[in-house]
């Protein structure tokens, strides 16, 4: 994979690019894993998530994170985020990691 890139936020935080999908933030002695997702449309990432029924934690938070960063859902955004809302609670859309 070659030399991993570090970034030294302070004498006990540094940010290690693992992949190009992930990043360990180490914190003193212990390290947290961080996947990063690639930059794709939110209505397409739900398009998949409605047709594979699964969502992993990563993308939920990705999500969220986008969704909640808008001052206004669309109609369209607000019917999908039911969808796999319902989808969930009804078991047809699992949680995986």
């Amino acid at each position: 994979m070659g030399k991993r890139a570090k970034i030294r936020i302070s004498r006990r935080c540094t940010i290690v690019r693992m992949s190009s999908d992930s990043v360990a933030v180490k914190l003193s002695a212990s390290y947290i894993l961080v996947m990063l997702l690639p930059q794709i449309p939110v209505d397409e990432l739900i398009d998949h998530i409605l047709a594979v029924r699964r969502i992993s934690r990563h993308e939920q938070d990705y999500v969220m994170s986008m969704l909640l960063a808008k001052q206004r859902l669309s109609d369209k955004e607000r019917i999908q985020v039911n969808q796999i809302y319902d989808g969930l609670r009804s078991g047809r859309i699992r949680v995986v990691d």
